[in-house]
């Protein structure tokens, strides 16, 4: 009777453990798999690289042991307990430690996801329960092949996605017909396109309405979803920032939302794992030129030898060029000021002959670039040049772009964490090195998807680190071995330490005594861990 008693209340205890763990694993995947965009090639590269299949190795050794140890009770139901424990604290519940750059949103699409996926459960359920009534090993079983059902899934709804797709973007382009004084612009760029569309909104939303795609929305369902539930009739200009992991993706939001004015601000190694060579996202970017309207107006980086060395095909448009050191473009900065919460420089305007002083809370020379770029695009508006550079004066700082923060009179923190790209952490650690009165500390786990170049990339990283920052905190295992072989090549002073997580770095940072400045660059290398 004891023995009977012990198995329910043991068995029922292991039963709700698996469950929780089911659910949680569960959720887990559904996030990854949103913000890999429902690209089933990316969301098995992650759970690849991160050795997520390590968790169901975990499980399928559980599912042999609980095989071989079934007939005893207690034994069987320990090792279940001690597995579940194990991955529920230091594999998924140790993640609340970690800050979340997006939540997982439960939107239409993913809720349909979730219904396919809950049918393939029930189905599988079903057909183990014809041959077999135990439901541990049931639980066990549907827990371990959580990664397949939810590719396939995912696989099954593709056909169900791609018809709701094709509806919203109907309804989205009939929608932008039915308003021909909207003005477009579309901005794209390998980096420093989300903070110039934030730029060019602010100077442009005094004088009209103007709507942007907001947070990171650069992809056509982003695009899409801001258009059918946003755009109104009152909006005098749209702001589209243009996203892409492959090629022919800019022509495809170029035809969608048709352009009069765009922006490239830079073409490098961003993405390069799936775009495979350089000239590749040279192509790509430039389709949205490519792609604008007869008569558009394309406004380009001339510092950038893969914009400036582009042939455009097209002849029927007007070419606006900007840059800091190439002074025989359009418009260009010169005397470059920092102090330790501004920037001053001079913008020389060729096209007027005319020049203005110009001070800006904004901080890094990639600032300078995206308010050259601003300028530009708002004088496309006819507005005049006096409020133009009065707009620029009230630019705000843009959230975790080069952010100044002050903590107290000692502390001040750069929060550049949404930034992911060499350029402009090179751009974060000149300003930091600015500060020469205080400690310098960095704060990173380094950069990826950059292919082949990943590894040279962090090794140069390290490098600079330790030329310009006194401590550095490497955070988790993507490039800690390549950041902190550049570091030890300097051989000088620059101190480093190694962090499992942004949190544990941070508090260690906050410690160090006296006056410091923290740069936090790309504290998180994903967006859902």
């Amino acid at each position: 009777m004891l023995r009977v008693i012990f198995g329910l209340i043991s068995s029922s205890i292991i039963i709700c453990l698996l469950v929780i763990y089911f659910l949680i694993k569960t959720k887990k995947q559904f996030h990854i798999l949103q913000q890999s965009g429902y690209d089933l090639k990316r969301y098995f590269k992650y759970i690849s690289e991160n050795k997520l299949f390590y968790i169901a190795f975990n499980e399928l050794i559980l599912l042999l042991t609980y095989l071989i140890v079934d007939n005893y009770l207690f034994i069987s139901y320990l090792i279940i307990f001690i597995f579940v424990y194990y991955n529920l604290y230091f594999i998924n519940l140790k993640d609340k430690y970690f800050v979340v750059k997006k939540k997982l949103v439960y939107t239409k699409r993913i809720k349909r996801q979730i219904v396919t996926f809950i049918i393939l459960n029930v189905v599988f359920i079903i057909l183990y329960l014809v041959n077999s009534f135990h439901i541990i090993y049931l639980i066990i079983l549907i827990t371990y092949f959580n990664y397949l059902l939810l590719m396939l899934a995912t696989l099954i709804n593709k056909p169900i996605e791609s018809l709701i797709r094709r509806k919203y973007q109907k309804k989205a382009i009939n929608k932008l017909k039915g308003h021909p004084s909207l003005d477009v612009i579309g901005i794209t760029g390998s980096y420093g396109k989300t903070s110039i569309k934030n730029i060019v909104n602010q100077m442009l939303e005094d004088n009209a309405p103007t709507l942007m795609t907001p947070e990171s929305y650069n992809t056509p369902n982003g695009v899409m979803i801001t258009i059918n539930n946003s755009l109104s009739k009152f909006h005098k200009t749209f702001i589209c920032e243009m996203g892409a992991y492959y090629p022919g993706e800019i022509k495809k939001l170029a035809n969608m939302v048709s352009p009069r004015i765009g922006v490239v601000s830079s073409i490098g190694n961003q993405h390069l794992e799936t775009f495979k060579t350089i000239d590749n996202i040279q192509k790509t970017k430039m389709e949205l030129i490519e792609n604008l309207v007869p008569g558009g107006i394309a406004i380009l980086n001339y510092d950038e030898k893969y914009i400036k060395n582009y042939q455009i095909k097209r002849n029927d448009l007007s070419i606006k060029t900007y840059a800091i050191d190439n002074q025989d473009c359009d418009v260009y900065a010169k005397e470059i000021e920092y102090d330790i919460a501004k920037m001053r420089f001079t913008l020389v305007d060729n096209l007027n002959n005319t020049s203005y002083q110009i001070e800006t809370k904004l901080l890094g020379r990639h600032n300078i670039y995206n308010i050259l770029c601003g300028y530009l695009v708002t004088k496309t508006k006819e507005i005049k040049v006096d409020k133009i550079i009065a707009s620029i004066s009230n630019l705000k700082p843009i959230k975790h772009r080069l952010e100044l923060k002050k903590i107290d009179n000692d502390t001040y923190i750069i929060d550049d964490a949404f930034n992911a790209n060499q350029v402009g952490i090179n751009q974060g650690l000149d300003i930091v090195s600015v500060y020469e009165e205080y400690a310098k500390i960095i704060i990173t786990p380094g950069l990826i998807d950059l292919g082949t170049d990943q590894k040279q990339v962090n090794y140069q990283l390290g490098q600079s680190i330790a030329k310009k920052v006194d401590i550095s905190f490497i955070i988790g295992k993507y490039n800690q071995q390549d950041i902190t072989s550049g570091i030890e090549n300097i051989n000088n002073q620059s101190q480093y330490y190694t962090e499992k997580n942004f949190i544990d770095a941070y508090n260690k940072a906050m410690k160090v005594k006296g006056k410091k400045i923290i740069l936090i660059a790309n504290d998180l290398p994903d967006k859902f861990n």
